[in-house]
């Protein structure tokens, strides 16, 4: 399944888009697992065509739905960095990893 859509300007140039349609769930209903599958399966169409600018969308887009998604609430950044660790951003409740020069 796919969308396709056609853009014009004022001035009589033309443009024509062919994207995969994807399943979108509720946040709490994607998976780290589910989410993977989707951005690779993404990646492989946006390769077969070569398309370099379809890859980065894929890219960003992922990124901002796993980043928007983790509830950092029980570890705050002052709490993370009094553990030297990096702030929460990938895991549920757990500060990110130890800060350079701290055991990991």
């Amino acid at each position: 399944r796919y969308v396709e859509a056609e853009i014009s300007d004022r001035y009589g140039a033309t443009t024509r888009s062919v994207s995969n349609l994807v399943e979108v769930r509720p946040l709490e209903d994607v998976t780290i697992s589910r989410l993977s599958n989707i951005t690779v399966g993404l990646l492989q169409s946006a390769q077969e065509v070569d398309n370099v600018e379809e890859v980065m969308q894929v890219l960003v887009a992922s990124t901002a739905v796993q980043v928007s998604n983790v509830n950092c609430t029980l570890a705050p950044f002052k709490k993370c960095q009094a553990l030297n660790r990096e702030e929460c951003f990938a895991v549920n409740q757990t500060c990110g990893r130890c800060l350079s020069g701290y055991i990991d």
